[in-house]
């Protein structure tokens, strides 16, 4: 079964809740396949803090090169949460990949010119059109199963580990 992980790397709900994601996976792998979908929280033209579309560009960028997406994720979330790396520079986000051990074998530059070509600028928008338009997804993250069962965020806390264990742990029935 796929679950979707709709999420936004500026996002320390996601954080959190990824974490627990990453935690629980561990146990479910064998019957639960993960489709990441980075989206923006505050899509354009919303003004609202940085906005995340370089990131979600740059997850598509670094799959292509071979990155795990976990690594990635840590890195753009350390970048973006911890660092407070300015995420609207293609160039800033290389080179916040470039000193992430797990990002080695990655070539940032290649990275970054991806960004600047905005070579997936398109599937950011229809990530953003499919998780508000057509699945109410309105706080992240949120974890949609295949079979329409979902957990979604709440305002000001997010998800919590034994919800998301428990929606797991459903799919096992």
């Amino acid at each position: 079964m796929t679950m979707d992980v709709y999420f936004d790397y500026a996002c320390p709900y996601c954080v959190k809740g990824l974490a627990y994601l990453q935690e629980l996976i561990k146990e479910h792998s064998k019957h639960i396949n993960l489709n990441f979908i980075p989206v923006e929280a505050h899509p354009r033209p919303e003004v609202h803090g940085l906005h995340t579309d370089l990131c979600a560009q740059g997850y598509y960028a670094a799959m292509d090169q071979g990155m795990d997406p976990w690594d990635y994720h840590a890195a753009i979330f350390k970048a973006a949460v911890n660092d407070r790396v300015n995420i609207e520079d293609a160039d800033a986000l290389g080179t916040a990949l470039r000193a992430s051990a797990a990002a080695e074998k990655l070539d940032a530059d290649a990275y970054a010119d991806t960004l600047k070509k905005a070579v997936y600028a398109n599937r950011v928008d229809e990530n953003n059109r499919q998780a508000y338009d057509e699945n109410g997804v309105w706080a992240v993250p949120t974890f949609i199963m295949e079979d329409g069962r979902r957990l979604d965020a709440r305002e000001g806390i997010g998800v919590r580990f034994k919800e998301l264990e428990a929606l797991m742990k459903e799919t096992r029935a």
